[in-house]
């Protein structure tokens, strides 16, 4: 059976998927390409005629990541990849419903919307919402910060990647009534990356009254760099990949996959010498992005609609397989990332060669910090404060910040099943996606039930989409659970037995008072 409908940019056709009606690779902007590329993403052209739309979009381009991506190799991965997918229930509605938008994670370079990890039909036909999943430009397309080449005549713009979201955003208010949904109730949720975006446009003025509920799972909402740090890496970009300074304008003939060659090279060394950044993130270009999303929460400058956000108990064991790092997994890049922070206070303080008293204070404040962590440097303990310095403390920050200007609900998931115990991967980083898309018969769950735990992943993770559609539809998870502020700081522990807990990790988080983020 298939579905016509008629949108603003032309007429589509969609088909069944399960429960659920689906519309895949809709273009919600014209292709990034030639002139297009490194620059705010335009409107979609509209089409004559009839759109199919039962096959996904191509890919961003992209190098897989070992730890994660999940695009089909023989999938296309491409610059023109500005296209979203939406599921409806399977028949309409009298009135509208509400709209959940995901944005995929892959660390800014990797990752779909196309992913059958995020197929949307279960979460839309058991929550009767429309669920939308979509595509963004991906490393050095997205996010690789060009702006301050920029002439008159070859003008670039910072934060594209980002930009097509907020392109997403303002198609889907123009055209997801058609589909049956509410563009007055918009949640914006992701994962990792693209939680991270959720928080950045959180912090974006230009993004406001775009979406009206936000779920941020395992945000790194401090990964969003200063102009300066963001231009030194896009210098060093394009000696890596053979760019002629003298003219930027052929910087745009550059095959896209000698892009992706050259970003996979700086996301090494830069994982390598800045350790605790990532060389492709937001951008602070004073434009998009007027300050740092941690900044702007902390000020009470975020946009005021509810948040529901948390991380994993076990965040940093994915990276232990991941090539680069990314995480601070080992001893020496924890001491690297003190340095750099070191480097940091001294340089906003105006002393590039601080004294012995200055290093002195440094010394302490890491010993300070890692005292928190008991055992350090034996791994458990190591592989805890990289999951704090990278997701759990700045989600924090960022959670108390926007407290003071909307409702937030924090999580801790700390659910494994046999096979993720047996993998030493426990509640890592990512392993909650099956749960939340019911999709336990994708690649990702059907590794984590691989060994059983399979009924029990399905009851929590029914919760978890209640939560989400009560969210979505009222704006409040529901089910009593508490709002998340200082001083109790209450947060839901997702397990086989669902708690709350009071400040759980308190000592290690009051260690981080007073640390500052690698900007």
């Amino acid at each position: 059976m298939t579905f016509r409908v008629a949108t603003e940019s032309g007429v589509v056709v969609g088909e069944t998927d399960g429960g659920a009606r689906v519309w895949r690779g809709l273009p919600y902007a014209s292709p990034p390409v030639g002139d297009g590329r490194w620059r705010r993403p335009l409107p979609v052209r509209p089409w004559a005629g009839t759109r199919d739309a039962t096959r996904f979009g191509d890919a961003c381009a992209q190098h897989r990541l070992r730890a994660g991506g999940g695009v089909p190799p023989a999938w296309p991965r491409t610059e023109d990849c500005l296209t979203l997918n939406v599921w409806a229930p399977p028949s309409d509605a009298d009135d509208l419903r509400p709209v959940l938008v995901w944005v995929h994670g892959g660390a800014f370079v990797a990752g779909s919307g196309m992913l059958a990890d995020f197929n949307g039909s279960r979460l839309a036909a058991e929550g009767d919402v429309v669920v939308v999943t979509l595509n963004y430009r991906l490393g050095a397309l997205g996010f690789l910060d060009l702006s301050s080449f920029a002439t008159p005549d070859v003008p670039f713009d910072a934060n594209v990647g980002l930009w097509d979201v907020v392109a997403a955003l303002r198609w889907l208010r123009e055209n997801v009534a058609a589909f049956g949904g509410d563009p007055g109730r918009v949640t914006l949720a992701g994962e990792s990356a693209g939680a991270s975006l959720v928080t950045a446009l959180l912090a974006a003025p230009a993004a406001r009254g775009l979406f009206h509920r936000a779920v941020a799972l395992s945000p790194a909402p401090a990964a969003a760099y200063s102009a300066d740090r963001m231009a030194s890496y896009a210098r060093r970009f394009l000696r890596i990949v053979g760019a002629d300074p003298d003219d930027p304008a052929s910087w745009r003939q550059i095959p896209a996959d000698d892009l992706v060659r050259a970003g996979t090279r700086l996301l090494d060394e830069v994982d390598a010498r800045y350790t605790g950044t990532i060389a492709f993130a937001p951008s602070v270009d004073g434009a998009l992005l007027p300050e740092s999303p941690v900044d702007a929460a902390l000020g009470g400058r975020t946009s005021p609609v509810p948040l529901l956000t948390g991380t994993m108990r076990n965040e940093a064991l994915l990276f232990l397989r991941a090539r680069p790092h990314i995480l601070p997994v080992a001893e020496p890049r924890v001491d690297r990332v003190f340095e750099l922070l070191a480097e940091q206070r001294a340089a906003e303080a105006g002393d590039r060669t601080p004294d012995e008293h200055a290093e002195d204070d440094d010394g302490a404040l890491q010993d300070g910090v890692l005292a928190a962590y008991p055992g350090y440097p034996e791994r458990d303990a190591l592989l805890d404060f990289a999951g704090d310095s990278t997701f759990r403390i700045p989600t924090i920050r960022f959670a108390e910040g926007h407290a003071q200007v909307a409702p937030v609900w924090m999580y801790r998931c700390d659910f494994a099943t046999p096979a993720e115990r047996m993998a030493r991967l426990d509640a890592t980083h990512g392993t909650e996606i099956p749960l939340v898309f019911g999709t336990l018969d994708a690649p990702v769950g059907r590794l984590i039930v691989l060994l059983g735990g399979r009924s029990a992943a399905q009851r929590l993770g029914a919760r978890i989409r209640t939560h989400l559609v009560s969210l979505a539809r009222e704006g409040t998870p529901g089910f009593g659970w508490p709002r998340y502020a200082p001083p109790d700081r209450t947060t839901l522990v997702l397990d086989r037995d669902v708690r709350i807990a009071r400040d759980p990790g308190g000592p290690a988080r009051e260690a981080w008072d007073g640390v500052d983020f690698l900007r």
